[in-house]
């Protein structure tokens, strides 16, 4: 079951760290050695995140302890689409990949935490380097993403 999230034009300014994750894990077993790692409790949301027809899955933890709300985020997704055509192949299918944000394609997840802490995400991901399976882990500015609005949601 999907969700759709209302977009506040303030919460556009909060601040917020971005981890930029590339890996070939799915994203459950993802969040499962991010647990592991680290110390959190992600889990998978009941609800995705549905940016048009296409929807997201999320991990989340709300830290009450620090104050903090941890997300796990899909940059893309594969649905498979049936276009109509005449002729010989007039039921083609086709697989599309879609982004969570289009212009960041070559990375897998976001793991975004809400209120930023660079001192503390640099110890994140100090953790997170030894974690097999992940290619590659760095913090992100977040303003150099120009479809900021698909990462914010509640």
């Amino acid at each position: 079951m999907a969700i759709k999230y209302k977009i506040i034009e303030e919460s556009l300014e909060d601040s917020f760290e971005l981890i930029a994750i590339h890996s070939n894990l799915a994203g459950y077993a993802l969040a499962y050695h991010i647990n592991e790692a680290a110390n959190l409790r992600l889990v998978r949301c009941a609800n995705d995140l549905e940016l048009g027809k296409v929807s997201f899955p999320v991990f989340k933890w709300e830290d009450e302890v620090k104050g903090q709300s941890w997300q796990l985020l899909c940059n893309s997704r594969k649905y498979e689409s049936s276009e109509d055509a005449i002729g010989l192949f007039s039921k083609n299918k086709t697989l599309r990949t879609y982004y969570l944000v289009e212009e960041r394609k070559d990375i897998d997840y976001f793991l975004k935490i809400t209120p930023g802490n660079t001192k503390f995400v640099q110890d994140l991901i100090r953790m997170l380097i030894p974690v097999p399976k992940l290619t590659m882990v760095y913090l992100l500015d977040s303003g150099t993403i120009k479809a900021k609005q698909n990462l914010i949601f509640y």
